[in-house]
């Protein structure tokens, strides 16, 4: 496969990590020449590419266009520097995302994520909605007034956001007295958090929104080491991967290969980087793939939603959960305007897990009510606390891009 004979031709010419990693393994370029051979190599984790951050960069300082960030693993933000060969990656992914949600120059679509603070979905989708030639409109991350007032304005046909918080432009609209489904937005691209459960159908966040808004939601999954985007087509039934920009390997904890259909850890393994390619790369993600053949007639991979994320794995009352399990109880609920869920943990066993939730529906058989879902949902109750908005956002962690809805403590 000559995309991966270049990757790790460049990577043995460029990356200081990569350099010190492939001569620890005594590797050389010749052992690696097909993706079966990808065997023979160590995966490479989260917390080395925090530790050893610039040690992945592969050029100069002087060919960097860009300068993105993303959450490390000890609370810091790490760097994913872009070239503008890398720019043109995002934009060449991105524009795949939306020809998948079969848009064209007749579309309007309004961004709803900040372009600023080092955010790298902002320039991706904007660079892809320009190689498409599709209108845009940078709305970005402002309140649900703000944003419902563009959409009178700008009439876009296409929003992408973060799914929870089309849930406040929902109510928004209500509360103003506007007819949702009279407003031009017909698809969502949701970006952030997962619309669909493990059998691709719509989980409860994806419910709450399609019960409001005749419209049509469409999945993405994405981060910003990786540097791509999987999407969704009009089917709805996995994301999908573009084999040109990326190998996809779901492996368990030992770095083997899961059997088709079972659930593992994504790592990925990108193609055309400049700045920061990566090898091996376990995301921390928990997915499984999807191999058979799409309904829009594509054969490639696809990966199912995040089920969790192998960091935020919980052990309580003996009990394995994943936050995200948690949320989709909570997402059921139409009183719950808000929600964090904190767990304190010790030596790998959760010992407090607490539901903190804003809601107008602060009773005690509500709460008992709540308890009951989530004993049959979860088999065990975490802790309910009630709590303001103001209470829920003195909880979050200050200067976050995205909308936190889990902390360790």
């Amino acid at each position: 496969m000559q995309q991966l004979s270049d990757l790790i031709t460049y990577l043995f010419q460029n990356s200081p990590f990569y350099q010190n990693w492939f001569k620890a393994q005594n590797i050389s370029i010749s052992d690696i020449s097909s993706i079966e051979d990808l065997k023979k190599l160590r995966t490479v984790s989260k917390q080395d590419f925090a530790a050893h951050n610039m040690d992945f960069l592969c050029c100069n300082q002087n060919k960097i266009a860009d300068f993105c960030t993303t959450s490390g693993t000890t609370g810091n933000a790490v760097m994913v520097p872009l070239t503008e060969n890398d720019i043109n990656r995002l934009a060449e992914n991105e524009a795949r995302t939306f020809t998948l949600a079969e848009l064209n120059t007749s579309d309007v679509c309004m961004l709803m994520l900040t372009l600023d603070k080092q955010f790298m979905a902002g320039i991706a989708y904007y660079e892809g909605l320009r190689k498409l030639k599709i209108p845009a409109v940078r709305s970005g991350s402002v309140s649900p007034q703000t944003q419902l007032k563009n959409i009178l304005q700008f009439k876009p046909t296409v929003l992408v956001a973060v799914p929870s918080f089309i849930l406040k432009v929902i109510e928004e609209s209500s509360a103003q007295g506007i007819e949702i489904n009279s407003l031009s937005v017909k698809k969502i691209i949701c970006i952030g958090e997962a619309i669909r459960d493990e059998n691709l159908e719509p989980n409860n966040l994806a419910k709450n929104i399609l019960a409001n808004w005749n419209v049509q939601l469409f999945s993405t999954h994405a981060s910003s080491e990786m540097q791509t985007a999987f999407s969704e087509c009009t089917h709805g039934k996995g994301n999908h991967i573009n084999s040109n920009l990326i190998i996809a390997e779901i492996l368990d904890e030992k770095g083997n290969e899961v059997p088709n259909g079972d659930i593992g850890e994504l790592t990925i393994t990108t193609f055309g980087v400049e700045a920061m390619p990566l090898l091996r790369y376990r995301t921390g993600d928990i997915v499984f793939a999807i191999h058979e053949t799409c309904e829009c007639g594509s054969n490639e991979m696809r990966i199912s939603p995040v089920l969790g994320r192998k960091n935020e794995m919980l052990k309580y009352k003996g009990t394995t959960i994943f936050p995200s399990s948690i949320f989709n109880v909570l997402q059921s609920q139409n009183f719950i305007k808000d929600f964090l869920v904190e767990a304190e943990s010790k030596e790998g066993r959760t010992e407090k897990l607490v539901v903190n939730i804003c809601c107008t529906e602060q009773t005690e058989n509500f709460k008992q009510n709540l308890e009951n879902f989530f004993r049959t949902a979860l088999r065990v109750t975490p802790e309910i606390k009630f709590c303001s908005e103001s209470e829920l956002a003195a909880m979050r962690p200050a200067e976050n891009r995205k909308i936190q809805r889990f902390v360790t403590r």
